[in-house]
Parts: C-alpha cells; sequence; structure tokens
C-alpha cells in the first residue's frame, strides 16, 4: 500500500501537472536555470533597453508645444500588465543665452501619448521635470547636467514608446543644445556630451 500510495503522488492532474500538494521541499542546491519572466519576484528586474544619445540637437522650442528631441527614445514592450517600467533620463544640455526651458518624458500606446511622471499644474505655471534659468547669464562654453527617474505604471502588454521632448517656458526663446554647449569652439577646452534614456520593466 505504501508503494501504491507514492506512486499514486506522481500521478498528474487534468492539465498534466504534479499538483502541488504532492511536492515536498526541494533544497536549494537541487535549483537550476532560469526563472520564467513571468513568474519573476515582486521588484526583480525582467528587462532593461537603453539609449545612449551622442547626437547633437538643437530647438529653440516653442511655448506652447513639446519638441521631441529627434531620435532620442526607447520601445519597451512589458510581458505583463502589471508591470512598472523604471524611467531614468539623463540629459546634457549647453544655452546660447540665459535659459526659459523645461523637459518632459511622452508616452505613446498606440495612438494615445501622455506626459509621465510631470508635476501637477498649479495656475499658469508649467509641470514639467525641471529647467531653466540656470542662472541669470548661462555660460555658452558650459554643459549643464540635467538627471530625473520616475516609475510608470502603463498597464499594458501592447509596445511602449518613450521619447524625451523640451519645451520654452517663455516668449523669447533662446537655443538650446543637446549634447553641445553653445558655442561650441573648435578647441581643447570645448565639450561634447552625451545623454541618456534608460527604461526598466520591474515585476509587479
Amino acid at each position: 500500500m505504501g508503494l501504491a500510495r507514492e506512486l499514486a503522488r506522481l500521478r498528474p492532474n487534468s492539465s498534466g501537472l504534479l499538483p502541488n500538494a504532492n511536492i515536498e521541499a526541494v533544497a536549494a542546491s537541487k535549483l537550476t536555470g532560469q526563472v520564467p519572466d513571468a513568474n519573476a519576484p515582486s521588484g526583480s528586474v525582467i528587462q532593461v533597453v537603453n539609449k545612449l544619445y551622442t547626437d547633437v540637437f538643437t530647438t529653440t522650442g516653442s511655448q506652447t508645444t513639446r519638441i521631441p528631441v529627434t531620435d532620442f527614445y526607447v520601445d519597451i514592450t512589458p510581458i505583463s500588465s502589471s508591470s512598472k517600467i523604471l524611467i531614468i533620463v539623463n540629459l546634457s544640455v549647453g544655452f546660447s543665452s540665459t535659459p526659459e526651458w523645461s523637459w518632459f518624458v511622452d508616452r505613446t500606446i498606440g495612438g494615445t501619448t501622455t506626459q509621465v511622471g510631470n508635476a501637477t499644474y498649479v495656475g499658469n505655471r508649467m509641470n514639467g521635470y525641471h529647467g531653466g534659468p540656470q542662472d541669470t547669464d548661462a555660460e555658452v562654453d558650459e554643459l549643464f547636467s540635467y538627471s530625473h527617474n520616475t516609475l510608470d505604471s502603463p498597464s499594458t502588454t501592447s509596445s511602449i514608446r518613450y521619447q524625451v521632448c523640451m519645451q520654452d517656458r517663455w516668449v523669447n526663446y533662446t537655443a538650446k543644445y543637446i549634447n553641445r554647449t553653445g558655442n561650441d569652439q573648435n578647441t581643447g577646452f570645448t565639450t561634447r556630451g552625451s545623454s541618456a534614456l534608460t527604461v526598466m520593466e520591474i515585476a509587479a
């Protein structure tokens, strides 16, 4: 009877699987291979997509329109609709004069675009991440660094595009540059920079 009972524990259920109640503890040393992404513990990084942006981008902006930074985006397709997406942005920015600007990340799913991680509108204030004025007279031979991270909840398994955008905050638009200084002199003391956009799918 003992052997028959033990053999019965090895009989698959109607789904072709062993019932959980029939599986005893397994030593950690016996566990090998990779846990399927869909079964990853909460907080696990499921996938990472990164864009190192080394192009130079120039805009004089618009007070009412977000200007997408050309080719500064990443696409990611979550494996689970409950996943979170961690967005990390680092920018190198130069200015032609006193900057009045802000920047954003737009999320596009299908034909719907939404700002993510930005502030709440208060009065006439712009609700971007952050931006100028850096000071009363930005140095045209300097690069300024900006960074931001936010945790998005897109609730989808469709492809998502995260796009970095810029926008002016005043009517006297001044030139702003990604990855170069305002004067961009061809000298040994002038710097060209790089920027980066990284998104990570995090298991819920």
